[in-house]
């Protein structure tokens, strides 16, 4: 099969948001390959109007210093086939340690190290995340940190359901997924169905998530400022009373904006981890309410 494929070469701190520049653009897959520039590609299906998507990526892109983010190099269109690609992204994909316990690899790769890692095996196809991103890094140490058995979790935007299977390694008893793009949903579901995890972890779309009657201990966003923004209002009341949110995807220069953000939902800023330019937040939902 024969993509269109747009590739864009960005200073890193903007990269995270030349992935959702490509991603909303309707990319149906987003591959980053760091470097200087960093080499951000995206890959329009061959029945949609790559045109389109490409002056959408344009746009998006000439706006990045209103953002305070650095301008891009280049964005550039050509094609591709579907199991070349694949085939080179892979040899890139290698088993990687987080933290003290977790282990992420490729299900083509062998993984021989101590028998108390947690592996988490995923094919990420054509989706983002396999951990390599200092934003996914970041979370997968917090995730480490804070899950604790027992403990119901969301996560929003959850790509290639990388952290959603390394909250269900930690001791989460149920995590909820949610993912807005329906190839990384799918994506997401096969890694799970293939994984230990499976009858913890519930793949589903962003109106699926709204629409649940549900709480959590902890919610986890690898997402973008952008989005992360305007969805707070809607995910903060999915907080149990002192539950933890982790918000990752911040560069550097959009932290003030989700801080500030985060605590117009009530939340307490706990603290701000750093990876390289990116950030994430951490914060508290509030105790409950004393009756009078």
């Amino acid at each position: 099969m024969r993509w269109a494929q747009i590739t864009v070469l960005a200073p890193e701190e903007s990269t995270e948001a030349v992935s959702f520049a490509l991603t909303s653009a309707g990319c149906a897959g987003v591959a980053e390959v760091t470097g200087r520039p960093c080499v951000v590609k995206g890959f329009v299906p061959p029945d949609d109007d790559e045109h389109a998507a490409l002056r959408h990526v344009q746009q998006a892109c000439a706006r990045l210093p209103e953002c305070g983010l650095a301008a891009v190099d280049q964005v550039l269109l050509d094609y591709v086939d579907e199991r070349d690609w694949a085939n080179e992204w892979k040899k890139h994909f290698k088993p990687t340690e987080f933290g003290k316990r977790i282990v992420v690899k490729p299900t083509w790769e062998a993984y021989a190290g101590p028998a108390d890692k947690l592996v988490i095996e995923l094919d990420p196809g054509m989706a983002f995340g396999t951990g390599g991103h200092p934003t996914t890094r970041l979370c997968l140490v917090a995730l480490e940190r804070l899950v604790t058995p027992g403990m119901r979790v969301a996560d929003v935007g959850c790509g290639s359901g990388i952290l959603a299977m390394a909250a269900a390694a930690l001791g989460a008893v149920h995590v909820d997924a949610s993912e807005i793009d329906a190839l990384p949903r799918r994506i997401a579901s096969e890694n799970v169905a293939g994984s230990p995890y499976r009858n913890q972890i519930s793949i589903m779309s962003d109106s699926e998530f709204a629409a649940l009657d549900a709480r959590y201990e902890l919610i986890v966003m690898n997402i973008v400022p952008d989005v992360i923004n305007p969805l707070l209002p809607d995910v903060a009341p999915k907080l149990l009373p002192g539950a933890l949110l982790i918000t990752s995807g911040i560069v550097e220069e959009r932290c003030a904006d989700v801080v500030e953000a985060v605590e117009r939902q009530g939340l307490t800023l706990l603290e701000v981890q750093e990876d390289e330019v990116w950030r994430a937040v951490i914060a508290q939902a509030g105790p409950a309410p004393h009756a009078s």
